[in-house]
């Protein structure tokens, strides 16, 4: 069974919800099937000839429904931080600056932009808007992160 739903998986959704996709194409062609093979054909005939078919297409509605979900709504593998991972990273400022109560930063991401929280630390002069900073700690009770401004003529 396993084998089965990653054959219709291709989009690696949640399995239950390939059984469920599965089920529903299952049940609407089948019965779409049913009504209009019971007319012409003969029962024992018409039983097989609309479980093959339903099968066959409901897989291939439930493949392409995986994948369509992947499609539209596609999980990165490493498009976010935690916060220690963050830390030594660099950021331009957004806020107009950044003081000892409160500023915004943004650290680029291949997959994405972070905005953050921050402000300097108590002995920092203020930081303008556009500065680029490095991200020296986090400050759990406040929940902010202290940042430094990067001096160019040090690098």
């Amino acid at each position: 069974m396993d084998e089965f739903i990653k054959l219709l998986n291709p989009g690696k959704i949640l399995p239950v919800m390939v059984l469920i996709v599965f089920g529903v194409c299952w049940s609407i062609i089948g019965l779409t099937m049913n009504s209009q093979l019971t007319r012409t054909v003969d029962s024992l005939a018409a039983f097989w000839l609309s479980s093959t078919t339903t099968l066959v297409v409901s897989c291939v509605f439930t493949y392409l429904f995986s994948s369509l979900i992947s499609y539209v709504f596609p999980e990165g593998e490493n498009d976010s931080f935690n916060r220690k991972q963050l830390i030594g990273k660099t950021a331009h400022i957004i806020s107009s600056k950044v003081d000892r109560n409160f500023g915004r930063a943004r650290v680029r991401n291949p997959h994405s932009n972070i905005t953050l929280f921050c402000k300097v630390d108590q002995d920092e002069p203020n930081i303008k808007n556009g500065a680029e900073i490095i991200i020296w700690k986090y400050d759990r009770k406040t929940h902010f992160f202290l940042v430094q401004q990067i001096n160019p003529r040090r690098i």
